[in-house]
C-alpha cells in the first residue's frame, strides 16, 4: 500500500511515530503490509472481549470507545489515543 504525504503528515502526530522520520515510517508500512479499511458511521470494528490479531491505526475520522469495561492499564491507552 503506498503511503500518501497527507498519511504521513497524519501519522507524524501520533506518539507511535512522532520521532520517526518519514522513511522509516515508509520502511515500516512495507514491512507491515497495511490495509487500508474505510467504514460507515456506526459501524462497530470491535466489540468487548473480541479476540484481536492485529494492530489498527486511525488516520482520520472518529472512534468512539466504551471505557466502562476497559481493562484499568488500556484506560490511560484509550485516553492518550483519544486526543489523536
Amino acid at each position: 500500500m503506498e503511503i500518501s504525504a497527507g498519511d504521513l503528515a497524519e501519522l507524524k502526530k501520533g506518539i507511535l511515530f512522532r520521532n520517526m522520520s518519514e522513511e522509516d515510517i515508509r520502511v515500516l508500512m512495507d514491512i507491515m503490509k497495511p490495509e487500508r479499511r474505510i467504514y460507515e458511521k456506526n459501524t462497530v470494528v470491535v466489540r468487548d472481549g473480541d479476540f484481536i490479531t492485529e494492530m489498527s491505526i486511525l488516520i482520520s475520522g472518529e472512534l468512539q470507545t466504551d471505557d466502562r469495561t476497559a481493562e484499568p492499564y488500556l484506560q490511560g491507552f484509550l485516553q492518550t489515543y483519544k486526543r489523536f
